[in-house]
């Protein structure tokens, strides 16, 4: 019933602008039959107008189920997409937290962030950018070098790059 709705929305759309148009003609028709000289020129007018509207206004409802089929593909297509409840319940069994981290889109946080305690899954904090685990092991011994002129400042720049990659 839901499936496909991108192309049932434009459908609808055309049905109703080749509805509309219909409509408008038989009114149009029914008072150009009339005969009478007022009546035609607003049975004319009536034809053109209401047509024109109805197309115009079809514009709206067609394009807003082009945005949704597009959006469909877009999202089907992704890398990066996150996987439906379906999918994620059927690849990843409830006791093996291992098999979540492996999808895409999914991240397991093991841990909490000292400074600010948002839960983080890496050793830099998203959050409020502390460091944290073997990387902050690193930067201050790093930082020791630095401080006794083992290594130059560029040089601590450049391993710092590598680190935080």
């Amino acid at each position: 019933m839901f499936d496909n709705i991108g192309r049932k929305i434009q459908g609808l759309a055309k049905f109703c602008c080749w509805s509309g148009i219909a409509v408008f003609a038989i009114i149009g028709i029914a008072l150009i039959a009339i005969g009478d000289e007022a009546t035609t020129i607003i049975g004319i007018v009536i034809i053109a107008v209401g047509s024109l509207v109805s197309w115009i206004g079809s514009f709206f409802v067609y394009g807003f189920g082009r945005l949704i089929e597009t959006n469909e593909i877009i999202a089907a297509n992704s890398p990066n997409r996150v996987p439906t409840s379906v999918e994620f319940t059927s690849k990843a069994p409830y006791n093996n937290p291992a098999a979540y981290a492996k999808m895409p889109g999914v991240a397991v946080q093991q841990k909490r962030c000292e400074n600010c305690g948002n839960m983080i899954s890496t050793d830099i904090c998203p959050l409020c950018g502390n460091v944290h685990g073997e990387t902050a092991k690193k930067m201050a011994s790093l930082q020791k070098l630095v401080k006794d002129g083992v290594i130059s400042a560029e040089d601590y720049n450049q391993k710092m790059g590598g680190i935080l990659k």
